[in-house]
């Protein structure tokens, strides 16, 4: 308990490792804060404090950062110790928090080992971890962290949640290739449910021969076979909002799907396509008293209608739909709500910081998939019996900043402009809006939590989640009354915004496969996922903000006038409040894919900007970003003007399967293709509205490196025999 405010303190327990084995006896203070626990397990005492700030990122942390996009999985780094040889600590440890430790019992202690969960585990649960590891098995091993699938030792469940206890480093770099994944799973085979065994047999032995040769490839098997376990399974569901304008606002901005106050239950067949499927979203408008009432309601209102074909879509088929069909449809409903609050703004003529917009976060039940979705700072929460864990990543500077490998999470917290966000709805066209799209199997009670800041603001969740939504699991409470528990705890604890909750309770009936329909599903080739196409895009506003971040300096160009000049330096600086956050992502386009792979060391030239889509009035520069992944495109955009030297680093493939190259500049052109020798535009996609060809931001220079998508880099490049020298 804070000794000042008497508000609850987290118990914030912490796991030690480093790149040296770590034996420290119980009791043992790290630092003057950090108390060994038993098994590796640290507490910390000061957890009002913020860690120590860490100058420089050791590289066996790096891996967590770069993971980061995997909150319920990676476990994230909180505090770096120093050696201290006189307790034969050598090496620096790390403590990462949300790792895999329960306080179920008031005691600490490591979740269960996959290893002595396995024998005693449903059918359907079995299979839902193997699609869990499957889909980590890519992004670890381009991070040089694969071995951590491949060890018994740190595979913790927590339910039916797959859970690193920490990450191992591969002692030479894995093949993509999810054959050793597939030689792994043979020791799982005696244990398996007799439901699952042939399957799994099958499974393996199309890994060991090549038939699937791609995670991808895996993760499409296993979707389909959770398909075809689950057409039998019924579900149980509880739901709950509210939302409130708060002690200190004069109105309420917030909005939330449902209506507030609405309470509701019902139990519904995940093979069934005729039915509704439940929906709850939560979002927090921005622009005060300029309309960011409007924005909310109208961004609810265009995903509704949006998300309501989709539903048509799959009644009209009698089938239920795969992941990659939602999802897509997930990203095109959420840009065609952003371009709906975007030309809003620019009807009546809103410019800068009088543009509306908002947050969202949405909660879809596709059966038999639940699908959360998410752009800015409102979150979900997911808690089970064993904890309370952070869904989404808050689109903001300081998760961006951990994104990046800059430093620490807490560390980034603390730099003034850490919680303003890097996009929100409505600030701008859509095709600088990257939602990211999240899907779960309907396995194993939980509980989702839907907020906005007001509530998860000063870690209010995380400190009361276990007096006020565990008793729900326990069934000594209802979603109703926590939902309403939760405003009132809001209102008192923080008090300073508007306050919106949606609770999500729910009770899938046990089910196990049916091994027939798991053989048969086995049995169709694996075809490698769908290429998500670009969203169709609504007319894009006449007048776009851009955000360009780079390394948090750039020297910005002649705007359009001084206005428009000091709105984008504000920008840029990061320093943007949270009543006027902008998208920095370009959308994906649909571009042809490259027939291979390009190699560390090629050299390519960038060519002149192409049209897009065949389009007189547009062109495509080649733009770099700051790192890759499968979530939102936040860091700075800049472009590289035709004529480049590039030098490719090095290929990544990431969480969406999307390939990305990172090139250094070599060399650039004379002034002739400066940014000033071409005319500027606010137009989305660098399009001048004058027909005359704006570049899309500053350029980069020799020496200047980042991350393109292949598809895009080799599009826009061609092989070179010219060998300028690279910084």
């Amino acid at each position: 308990m804070c000794q000042v405010c008497q508000t609850p303190l987290l118990h914030r327990y912490l796991w030690s490792t480093g790149p040296q084995p770590i034996t420290l006896p119980e009791g043992t203070r790290l630092a003057d804060r950090y108390q060994v626990k038993a098994g590796g397990i640290v507490l910390d005492t000061r957890p009002g404090l913020a860690p120590e700030p860490v100058d420089e990122v050791p590289d066996f942390c790096l891996p967590y950062l770069q993971l980061s996009d995997f909150p319920l999985h990676v476990p994230r780094p909180y505090a770096l110790v120093p050696a201290v040889p006189e307790l034969s600590l050598h090496a620096p440890v790390v403590l990462l928090e949300e790792a895999a430790i329960s306080t179920t019992a008031g005691t600490p202690e490591v979740l269960p080992g996959l290893a002595q969960a396995w024998a005693t585990a449903p059918g359907l649960r079995q299979l839902n971890w193997l699609w869990q590891m499957a889909r980590l098995w890519q992004p670890c091993v381009t991070q040089g962290v694969g071995t951590t699938l491949l060890t018994p030792d740190v595979l913790r469940v927590d339910g039916a949640l797959i859970k690193f206890l920490e990450l191992r480093a591969d002692a030479n770099p894995l093949a993509e290739s999810p054959q050793l994944l597939g030689s792994q799973w043979q020791s799982l085979i005696p244990a398996a449910h007799a439901s699952l065994r042939p399957y799994l047999e099958r499974l393996c032995d199309q890994l060991s021969t090549g038939h699937i040769a791609t995670a991808s490839a895996l993760v499409a098997q296993l979707e389909r076979a959770l398909l075809a376990s689950t057409e039998d399974q019924t579900v149980t569901l509880a739901l709950a909002t509210y939302t409130d304008q708060g002690p200190t606002r004069q109105r309420n901005e917030d909005a939330c799907y449902p209506d507030g106050g609405t309470a509701t239950a019902l139990t519904f067949g995940t093979g069934q396509t005729d039915q509704p499927w439940p929906l709850m979203i939560v979002c927090d408008g921005i622009g005060g008293h300029e309309g960011g009432d409007v924005a909310s309601h109208l961004a609810i209102t265009t995903i509704c209608q949006e998300l309501q074909s989709l539903r048509q879509e799959a009644v009209s088929r009698s089938t239920r739909l795969e992941p990659a069909t939602v999802t897509n449809h997930l990203h095109r409903a959420i840009r065609v709500a952003n371009d709906a609050i975007a030309q809003r703004n620019d009807r009546e003529q809103r410019q800068a910081r009088e543009r509306m917009g908002t947050t969202l976060v949405t909660a879809l039940i596709a059966p038999p998939f639940l699908y959360i979705a998410h752009v800015g700072d409102s979150r979900a929460y997911r808690i089970t019996a064993h904890g309370c864990r952070q869904v989404t990543l808050d689109d903001d500077v300081a998760t961006r900043e951990m994104r990046l490998g800059y430093g620490f999470y807490q560390q980034a917290l603390q730099q003034p402009s850490a919680g303003s966000l890097i996009q929100a709805l409505g600030m701008g066209s859509s095709q600088g809006i990257y939602p990211t799209v999240q899907h779960f199997l309907l396995e194993g009670e939980a509980l989702f939590l839907l907020c906005s800041d007001g509530l998860s603001d000063n870690d209010r969740v995380e400190s009361f989640w276990q007096i006020e939504l565990q008793p729900i699991l326990a069934g000594k409470r209802s979603v109703k009354k926590a939902g309403q528990h939760l405003i009132d705890l809001a209102n008192l604890c923080n008090g300073h915004d508007n306050v919106t909750v949606g609770l999500l309770q729910l009770q899938p009936a046990p089910c196990e496969p049916d091994p027939q329909r798991l053989l048969a599903a086995a049995a169709i080739a694996a075809p490698e996922p769908l290429v998500m196409p670009s969203p169709e895009q609504v007319p894009p506003p006449a007048q776009r903000l851009r955000t360009i971040f780079w390394g948090g300096l750039l020297a910005l160009g002649v705007g359009a006038g001084a206005g428009l000049w000091w709105w984008h330096w504000q920008q840029r600086q990061a320093l943007m409040p949270r009543q006027s956050p902008t998208a920095l992502a370009p959308a994906e386009d649909s571009l042809p894919r490259p027939s291979s792979s390009v190699s560390a060391g090629k050299l390519l030239q960038v060519k002149q900007p192409m049209a897009v889509n065949g389009a007189s009035g547009s062109a495509r520069f080649l733009e770099v970003h700051s790192t890759p992944t499968a979530g939102p495109l936040d860091q700075a955009l800049a472009h590289i003007p035709p004529g480049s030297i590039l030098k490719v680093e090095k290929r990544q493939v990431i969480a969406d399967s999307t390939a990305w190259i990172s090139i250094v500049v070599c060399s650039v052109p004379g002034s002739s293709a400066s940014p000033e020798s071409a005319s500027r535009s606010d137009s989305p996609g660098g399009a001048s509205t004058s027909g005359v060809l704006a570049t899309p931001g500053p350029p980069l220079g020799p020496g200047d490196q980042g991350w393109i998508p292949e598809a895009t880099l080799m599009t826009l490049t061609e092989s070179t025999l010219t060998t300028p020298a690279c910084p």
